[in-house]
């Protein structure tokens, strides 16, 4: 493990402007629960790479699993405005707090990201075991 982490460090601090070396490292630190040096990670990545929808993706998540909602909304939101051809809103954005088995708060962001009462499509959000599914108009 201690091996794994440093040779990500090493590459993502000899390459600071590589949005992928510095999401790589992010997702090895969210993965060992490290979620304020994964923000970090993330944060960079989706500096150098706006575009890449994975980026705001994974930071929105670890906003969320860090409690900061109101900023993980507004990421999501715009991860979601710069992703091309998406005609509804992706069944894996509902999820983001039910991946930490939190269905009020998945269930909270994914509204907050639509906006009450669109008419964006169906989603889904769960908390591990119970699915809320809801059908596109």
């Amino acid at each position: 493990m201690q091996a794994q982490v440093q040779k990500a460090y090493v590459a993502a601090r000899d390459n600071p402007g590589d949005p992928d070396l510095n999401g790589q490292l992010g997702m090895l630190m969210q993965s060992y629960q490290q979620l304020e040096f994964a923000e970090v990670c993330y944060r960079r990545a989706l500096y150098k790479a706006p575009s890449e929808f994975r980026w705001g993706y994974y930071l929105g998540l670890v906003l969320v699993l860090s409690g900061k909602h109101e900023e993980a909304v507004t990421i999501l939101k715009s991860a979601l405005s710069e992703r091309t051809g998406l005609s509804s809103s992706p069944p894996e954005i509902g999820g983001v707090a039910g991946r930490d088995w939190r269905l009020e708060e998945s269930e909270m962001v994914y509204r907050r990201i639509l906006g009450e009462g669109t008419d964006r499509g169906g989603g889904i959000l769960w908390d591990g075991t119970h699915c809320l599914c809801e059908e596109a108009d």
